[in-house]
């Protein structure tokens, strides 16, 4: 048997008849959180989190769009200046890959 905060002895009995009406123990219900509380662990959260580079985002979205573009064309698969194929690691690598560098 355990003794509760509030002075109420549980049994096993009991403890299966909350099981089955599965009502929250007293001990276990949680107080809500209050808005300053969350505010302020927004707030730290926040300042842990650093700005997104929205240039590279940019980039790597133009990427994207321009191998979508050689892919509908059937140039995907090329150097975009020599035209010589792309090596599968490559592409594997860095599916954006529009021409292979010495």
């Amino acid at each position: 048997r355990r003794v509760m905060r509030s002075g109420t002895r549980l049994g096993s009995s009991s403890v299966n008849e909350r099981l089955r009406s599965h009502e929250p123990a007293p001990d276990r219900i949680l107080e809500p959180a209050h808005d300053s509380d969350l505010d302020a662990i927004d707030a730290e959260q926040a300042a842990d989190t650093p700005a997104p580079n929205l240039d590279a985002i940019d980039a790597d979205l133009d990427g994207v769009d321009a191998a979508l573009t050689r892919l509908a064309d059937g140039t995907y698969w090329n150097d975009e200046l020599t035209g010589e194929p792309l090596p599968d690691h490559v592409l594997e690598t860095n599916p954006t890959t529009r021409r292979v560098t010495a």
